[in-house]
C-alpha cells in the first residue's frame, strides 16, 4: 500500500493506528442488491485490510504494535443488524 509505505519512509516507523472510516447503509435483503453489498464491502472492509497488511507487517519486524478497529453492533446482533444488511457483512 503506497499510504503506508509513504508513512513508514516519512516517520520511520508506524507504532499504532486507529481505522475508524467507513460507510453505511441500510436495506434488508430483499432490497439489497450486489452493487450495494460491494459498495460495503469496500468501504468497511477492504479498505482495512488493504492497510492492515502491510502495517502489520511492518510492526511484527518492529517487534510490535497497536491497531484498532471500529466494529458495529449490528455485527453482534444480527436481529439489529438484518436491516442494514450489506454493512452489517460487511463489519
Amino acid at each position: 500500500n503506497a499510504l503506508i509505505s509513504h508513512c513508514i519512509q516519512k516517520h520511520h516507523e508506524i507504532h499504532s493506528a486507529a481505522l475508524i472510516a467507513g460507510g453505511f447503509t441500510m436495506g434488508e435483503l430483499s432490497v439489497t442488491d450486489y452493487t450495494s453489498l460491494e459498495k460495503m464491502l469496500t468501504l468497511n472492509f477492504k479498505t482495512a485490510y488493504t492497510l492492515i497488511r502491510p502495517m502489520y507487517e511492518h510492526m511484527r519486524n518492529k517487534g510490535g504494535g497497536n491497531i484498532i478497529l471500529i466494529g458495529s453492533k449490528s455485527a453482534q446482533h444480527l436481529t439489529g443488524g438484518a436491516f442494514a444488511l450489506a454493512y452489517t457483512l460487511s463489519k
